[in-house]
């Protein structure tokens, strides 16, 4: 029979775990958004100099690619006059959650940016 420490070890190593995976879950999300509001104004910003589409966009992907993060291409509009709207995807780092099929849709995380003409 295990003693009373053990199972309090035990306990607490899994809630670590389970905090761990809910901060970074977390910590991705808000990042993330405040990521593809500046690829948003990244990309803004090239198509007022360049008005070419696919140079804004290259210039947004460019200010998320070190992150490992990456811009749906089919969401990345720029309106007339030139205020851009991206969706921007970003994998949650974890230590469990993505290793439970079910469950790894959650690391999945999704932002969407906008960003006015550049002025």
């Amino acid at each position: 029979m295990l003693g009373w420490l053990t199972k309090v070890v035990v306990v607490l190593g899994v809630l670590g775990l389970l905090s761990f995976d809910g901060i970074s879950w977390l910590q991705a999300n808000f990042s993330a958004a405040d990521q593809a509001t500046t690829a948003a104004t990244a990309a803004a910003e090239d198509y007022r100099s360049s008005h070419d589409l696919q140079h804004s966009y290259n210039a947004a992907l460019t200010s998320v690619a070190a992150d490992g993060d990456t811009i749906e291409t089919n969401t990345f509009t720029v309106a007339a006059n030139g205020a851009v709207h991206l969706v921007l995807h970003r994998t949650a780092p974890t230590l469990w959650l993505a290793k439970i099929r079910p469950l790894k849709h959650f690391t999945d995380v999704h932002a969407a940016g906008d960003a006015g003409p550049a002025s």
